[in-house]
């Protein structure tokens, strides 16, 4: 449905995903690894997950882009729109 719309309209298409901050509990299991860095490797595979998915879409005529946020879903979702002034936010059902 998202395609379609933004194809009807000429839009760009964001898909995105917001990872949790790892939890203190997280950080003090991972010793080998700083924090920083497994985080960076959590949004690195989100974003590869995502990119396999938008793929098929690209073929399409639609122009779409992936990105992975940090934080709390919801408010990352509302500062990336403020941010970058989207017009229409389509959330999927869980």
């Amino acid at each position: 449905m998202a395609v379609d719309l933004a194809k009807n309209n000429r839009a760009r298409l964001t898909v995105v995903e917001v990872v949790e901050e790892l939890r203190r509990e997280m950080r003090v299991l991972a010793t080998s690894i700083p924090p920083a860095d497994l985080q960076k490797l959590a949004v690195s595979e989100r974003l590869q997950e995502l990119r396999r998915h938008i793929e098929p879409i690209l073929n399409k005529g639609v122009q779409v882009t992936a990105k992975v946020l940090v934080g709390i879903p919801f408010l990352g979702i509302i500062r990336d729109v403020l941010r970058n002034k989207n017009n229409l936010v389509m959330k999927t059902a869980r």
